[in-house]
């Protein structure tokens, strides 16, 4: 988290929180949960961790909205100074990203972004003369306009309050483009477009407005209007490919860890595709940790289904005399050789009781008997030459 903040200064922290029932078995209240955070403080990098909401009930906040209905979200605009004074404070959004297991919710991450960084982009969107754009959020905040002092009101609020014929709030939040003209002051006449993105993760609405003298419009050809707006919504596209590209820089290594955490939970072991991660922080670590996890387990299951095929002379090395599994498995094949070995001799042993109980039975003469007998015990015990006396003396050959 602390390398993420030092590589994008656009940040001005990164968090995760961490539901404690998911990371601590003992914990048995309905909320609580422990939060870690790396933040600017000035020149400073700061980190927190501290525990909250344990045991509260009724909760509210982006961080239980999410709980409770998960997805990625893109917070509303807000002010927040990191150094405590009212001066310093910054227009920003928080990119939130909610943590699963197996469809459950374990927990949140995400940053704050400054949201001061999109006025020049705004600013330049002006494909006529006399005309200016605005960017607004789907509740209607401003983030960029050309008087900065509109900037985190609501646009209901300003300029477009004296738009009386018009449901511009019902408009904005049906998520469509739109457009429509309208005379200011009795006289002036202005073309305003509202121009629909979704930012990266979230799932709402946000607008880019033009706003162009209607008299502008008309004395230039539809060729270049045209031209004008595809530009601005390159634009566009690109604030969405930034901020995607920044939530996904920071999900999808936590996403691909979490997926292959529930494979091996389920005991999957053979389509994992472990990913390596090139950047040597503690990322890396974990994906490397997790490709030495999984390899081993692959080596352990394959030498349990020799095992199970009989190849018992199958060579096998543990990962360390504190290898639980690998010893166990060690183990196992020391058991299962003494025990065939065991039932190899009883095996000999009754089939030698048999076949003698088989020569002893009917009549026959002591010479019969005797050459039968060194037959099949020359068979059985594998010897060469062998006699047997009788008690009168007599050999039987």
């Amino acid at each position: 988290m602390e390398d993420i903040l030092i590589k994008n200064p656009q940040f001005y922290s990164v968090w995760t929180s961490w539901e404690l029932n998911a990371i601590d078995p003992n914990f048995n209240e309905e909320n609580g949960r422990e939060r870690y955070t790396y933040y600017r403080e000035g020149d400073e990098l700061l980190y927190q961790a501290e525990i909250l909401e344990v045991g509260e009930l009724n909760l509210g906040g982006i961080y239980y909205d999410i709980k409770n209905n998960p997805r990625e979200v893109l917070t509303e605009p807000y002010l927040y100074s990191y150094t405590d004074q009212q001066e310093n404070q910054i227009l920003e959004s928080s990119i939130a990203i909610p943590l699963m297991d197996n469809g459950v919710f374990i927990g949140l991450t995400g940053s704050d972004v400054e949201l001061d960084r999109f006025h020049d982009i705004v600013e330049n969107i002006n494909p006529f003369k006399g005309s200016y754009a605005s960017m607004i959020s789907a509740k209607g905040v401003i983030i960029s306009h050309p008087d900065s002092t509109l900037e985190n009101t609501s646009i209901y609020d300003t300029e477009f309050s004296k738009f009386a014929n018009l449901d511009i709030e019902g408009m904005v939040n049906s998520g469509k483009a739109f457009s429509f003209t309208e005379t200011t002051d009795g006289t002036n006449k202005l073309f305003i477009s509202f121009a629909p993105f979704k930012p990266g993760v979230s799932s709402d609405t946000w607008y880019i407005i033009i706003i162009v003298p209607s008299d502008v419009i008309l004395q230039k050809a539809d060729r270049t209007f045209t031209i004008s707006v595809l530009v601005g919504f390159v634009g566009i596209l690109l604030l969405a490919l930034l901020i995607w590209f920044i939530a996904r820089r920071i999900s999808k290594p936590l996403i691909k860890t979490t997926k292959i955490l529930n494979q091996l939970s389920t005991g999957d072991i053979e389509n994992i595709d472990v990913f390596e991660i090139k950047t040597h922080d503690e990322l890396s670590e974990m994906a490397l940790a997790l490709k030495k996890l999984s390899n081993s387990l692959k080596v352990n299951a394959e030498f349990a289904l020799n095992i199970g095929k009989g190849k018992l002379d199958e060579k096998y090395n543990p990962l360390s005399d504190s290898d639980v599994l690998g010893n166990a498995l060690l183990q196992m094949r020391k058991n299962l050789l003494e025990l065939r070995n065991t039932n190899e001799r009883n095996q000999w042993m009754q089939t030698s009781i048999v076949r003698i109980s088989e020569l002893l039975q009917g009549e026959k003469t002591i010479t019969d008997l005797g050459n039968q007998l060194l037959i099949s015990l020359a068979a059985i015990l594998d010897i060469q030459i062998a006699t047997i006396f009788s008690n009168n003396n007599e050999v039987l050959v």
